[in-house]
């Protein structure tokens, strides 16, 4: 199980959470007033009290919170009553029950137990005086002094007796232990229990295996519909305490029974939860949520929800209430404070947070992650009006800061996702956020593959960029190599005057002179590069020391000691060999630095022979000092032109890898259209009976040709011809027209509609800048998502469709394929409330405890029939939102403020007491 991090939540939330749970049942438990009851060693019935402790504290021990005690005819009211006192004081209810016996003179071959669970509140003796009258037509006692009982012999049949009793008590049946002694199935054949069930229709059975009911189902006796509304239970059947909650199957799984529920002492919310037991209702072991959600909201500040707590299911949480009571603020600041994108973002919604927080205000997110099977973490995000959201993670221990965004902790496959008023109109509006939205709801692996081709982009753009500066390079080498023979040829007139040999000394000089320097430029760089990787590396070392000393695992020593000894040696020998390199360093400085001295010393020796020969020179018409010039400039552009020369090789690398590059956004393009292909078959799979998904490799060509327009903006090629070119399908994208553009002209109009004088434009606008060539081939179109919703047996395409019908098909899509927190603000303003009836509600049901789903609506028909776990009604009053009441679907109050305020409110309640048969059988 995960670790609990309870100790570090805030107060409130670890005793604030009003809606449906999970909550252990035991609807068949026995007292110790029953005759077959085993008392604990050294303990009779002369020590109730002590008997009575343990009944209920191994009750609480179980996490029993709900049981019902179900003695044989009658309530043992003096074990009742107690034991219901004493746990209701844990938190524990007790509800009054009977375990009703019928003879087989009246019930079948063998006789028949019946279950009847009565409302919370009502009075034993008042219970026990209405079986006595109503259910048996004997005056012996029902119940002997030593707890033993008779049989029932009522005065009608067994099916008009049990009916009467509900209509009187409005209690709830089980039957117990079916193919066991005095069991429906053991005493009766199919048809006939089958006919039993029909009349009875009991809400559960305890044990009741699927074969069992393709058995009564086979025998055409009971409708289909009935026979699935009964649950299948399991209980303790007890006969001692330690009986209690801990029995278990042959499997070895726990005969444990889980009903969700938010009130506890209401038959009702029981019976419901039986009735709609597909989702409401578990046995064995206790569902536990298994994907990220968040578990609470609290707003601190001045703002509309200023002070505003709310902690909330990991399953369906709904928000209610009137226009303007802050349903739509509320899911913005969860938004901000999870940094959550829009999809349409408005100066409006933009300002709801700071509406709702107010200056200086504040939401806090509490999130639980599941990692893994039995892992989990859990973190608290804050955000601050006007700042950055910070994260702390929460642990046994405590919280610690976390310098990450919120979208980096969670991760994109488990961020939640969130759809404003106006998010799912746009998406149908867009096929380019219809795209993103796809690969919203891929997750992570798009995500990593979407960035794959943007780096592949940013890569191309480099390359690019490089290329061209080659270029310049290469023009440059033509320079160099030109003025390199311009130089010859002049140095050659002033070795035919003479000039060349009595200057020899000096342009040799000259030339020397440039390789000296090269010297003292090479030896500064070295100290400039020794003198950075000595400060790299003792950084990288003392981080390193740092980081082993922060070991905390049981083989901590190993780091803290050996290995810190390893890196020390390793900073020792590091620092001697710097030391070494520094002397090293410097010696060749002074060095250098002495040859320099002694080279402008022997320089000045030559300085008077040099001004001789420029007197000898003199009255010459070629100028020495121009000589003096040439050699020097000639020195310096030969080293400039050997790394030149490299630059040639230098491009073809570039160009090989520029068409790998290539080659590679092809393939992770193709990869990223695989990855939605997959993800809308998947959709269309799991409602493809309503909605299909189709992803069209590169077929978003209407977007393609906009930034083909805008690409070739001054081209004073036609918008017409370019579109045609977008159009084409031998030409798929951008390197494709440049693969074809670089054969020229002739090939550019046969293989595509231009006309010369067009094709012409189109060359003369991209050789015009060589940069162009490679911006085009970066232009591709992106994978168009289409979908189409069925409605009267026709597919219809979304573009086709009304905006409720739009609205309708993006929403399925959403609650078939997320698995994330979704966060969704009024759908149905655009939704046909058949729609949300037939297709939505079924979806919440199917995928009950997948994801967790925030969402305010107006339609009664989500939170009715899809049985929301939290409705929360907001009222406003002097410029603040608050809570009026919380809870969940079984919630009397709930039950009132959704028939109040919710659109169809009462027919919702309508609808599902017609499907789970909630109205009184007769």
């Amino acid at each position: 199980m995960p670790s609990e991090t309870g100790n570090v939540l805030p107060e409130w939330l670890k005793k604030e959470y009003r809606g449906a749970q999970w909550i252990r049942v035991d609807l068949h438990l026995h007292s110790p007033g029953v005759n077959s009851f085993k008392f604990p060693a050294g303990l009779s019935a002369r020590h109730k009290e002590q008997v009575v402790q343990a009944y209920v504290a191994q009750l609480k021990a179980q996490g029993i919170k709900i049981a019902a005690i179900t003695d044989y005819q009658q309530i043992r009211t003096e074990w009742f009553q107690l034991i219901r006192e004493k746990a209701l004081a844990k938190g524990i209810y007790i509800y009054p029950g009977v375990e009703l016996s019928f003879g087989g003179d009246v019930a079948g071959k063998y006789g028949l137990h019946v279950l009847a669970i009565f409302p919370f509140d009502m009075d034993a003796e008042t219970i026990n005086r209405t079986i006595d009258k109503m259910l048996d037509d004997v005056d012996e006692p029902l119940v002997n002094s030593d707890g033993t009982h008779r049989d029932l012999r009522p005065r009608t049949n067994l099916t008009e007796s049990l009916a009467r009793l509900r209509r009187e008590t409005d209690c709830l049946f089980i039957f117990p232990h079916p193919n066991d002694s005095k069991g429906l199935l053991k005493s009766f054949q199919p048809d006939r229990a089958a006919e039993i069930l029909a009349a009875i229709c009991p809400e559960a059975i305890e044990e009741l295996t699927d074969g069992d009911r393709d058995r009564l189902r086979s025998t055409g006796r009971i409708d289909t519909n009935r026979i699935d509304r009964i649950a299948t239970v399991l209980n303790s059947d007890n006969h001692s305490i330690d009986e209690i909650g801990t029995k278990r199957l042959s499997d070895d799984s726990p005969r444990a029974t889980y009903l969700k529920l938010s009130v506890l002492d209401d038959l009702g919310a029981i019976r419901l939860a039986l009735r709609d037991h597909q989702i409401l209702a578990h046995v064995g072991e206790k569902p536990e949520p298994a994907h990220t959600r968040i578990e609470a909201v609290e707003i601190d500040g001045t703002g509309f929800l200023g002070s505003l707590c709310l902690a909330l299911s990991s399953e369906l949480n709904v928000l209610i209430g009137g226009r303007g009571v802050g349903k739509s603020a509320l899911l913005e600041v969860i938004r901000y404070g999870l940094d959550l994108r829009l999809y349409a973002p408005t100066e409006y919604r933009e300002g709801l947070p700071r509406y709702a927080l107010g200056s200086g205000g504040k939401v806090t997110l509490v999130m639980r992650q599941v990692v893994g099977p039995g892992v989990e973490r859990r973190f608290r995000l804050e955000r601050v009006l006007g700042e950055e959201t910070r994260v702390y993670e929460l642990d046994g221990e405590g919280e610690h800061p976390v310098p990450l965004t919120a979208r980096d902790i969670i991760g994109e496959q488990d961020v939640p996702l969130f759809f404003g008023q106006r998010e799912i109109y746009e998406i149908t509006q867009s096929a380019s956020l219809r795209r993103q939205l796809l690969d919203e709801l891929i997750g992570g692996t798009a995500h990593r593959q979407t960035q794959k081709i943007r780096q592949l982009q940013e890569k191309l753009r480099h390359n690019a960029r490089r290329l061209l500066e080659v270029q310049v390079q290469r023009a440059r080498r033509a320079e160099v190599e030109q003025r390199l023979r311009e130089i010859e040829h002049e140095i050659r007139l002033f070795e035919r005057h003479g000039i060349a040999d009595k200057l020899q000394e000096e342009t040799a000089l000259a030339r020397d002179e440039e390789r000296l320097g090269r010297l003292e430029g090479i030896c500064r760089k070295l100290v400039e590069e020794w003198r950075e990787m000595q400060s790299r590396w003792k950084d990288r070392l003392q981080h390193t020391l740092e980081g082993l000393a922060q070991a905390e695992s049981q083989q901590k020593r190993l780091l803290q000691e050996d290995a810190t000894r390893i890196v020390q040696d390793l900073q020792a020998g590091f620092a001697e060999l710097f030391h070494r390199g520094d002397q090293e360093l410097q010696k060749a400085e002074s060095g250098i630095a002495t040859i320099r001295q002694r080279w402008d010393e022997g320089r000045q020796a030559l300085g008077e022979e040099l001004r001789r020969i420029r007197q000898e020179l003199g009255a010459r018409a070629l100028d020495p000092d121009r000589l003096i010039h040439l050699t020097r400039e000639q020195a310096r552009l030969a080293q400039e032109l050997q790394v030149l020369q490299q630059v040639e090789m230098e491009t073809q690398s570039l160009e090989t890898e520029r068409r790998q590059l290539l080659q590679q956004l092809r393939e992770a393009r193709r990869e990223a259209f695989k990855l939605r292909t997959d993800q809308g078959d998947a959709i269309t799979q799991h409602i493809g009976t309503r909605v299909r998904v189709e992803v069209i490799h590169r077929g978003q060509r209407k977007e393609y040709a906009d930034r083909l327009v805008e690409f070739f903006s001054g081209s004073k090629i036609p918008r017409r011809d370019l579109e045609a070119v977008a159009n084409d399908e031998n030409l798929a994208d951008g390197l494709a027209l440049v693969e074809v553009a670089r054969k020229g002209k002739e090939e550019l109009t046969r293989k595509t509609a231009l006309s010369d004088a067009q094709a012409q434009r189109l060359l003369d606008f991209l050789n015009e800048k060589e940069g162009r060539w490679y911006e085009l081939e970066l232009l591709a179109p992106e994978d168009e998502v289409r979908v189409s919703l069925k409605i009267n047996g026709r597919w219809i395409k979304l573009e086709d469709l009304s905006p409720g019908q739009r609205a309708t098909a993006m929403l399925l899509i959403l609650l078939t394929r997320t698995r994330r927190p979704l966060l969704i603000d009024q759908p149905e303003d655009d939704l046909d409330n058949r729609f949300v009836y037939e297709d939505i509600v079924k979806l919440l049901r199917a995928h009950k405890g997948e994801f967790q789903l925030i969402v305010a609506t107006h339609n009664a028909n989500i939170p009715v029939l899809a049985h929301a776990e939290l409705i929360v009604a907001l009222e406003a009053e002097s410029d603040r939102a608050h809570i009026a009441v919380q809870g969940g679907m079984d919630h009397r109050r709930i039950q009132e403020e959704v028939r109040r305020v919710m659109e169809g409110g009462e027919e919702a309640f309508r609808r599902r007491a017609e499907k789970y048969g909630l109205e009184v059988l007769p």
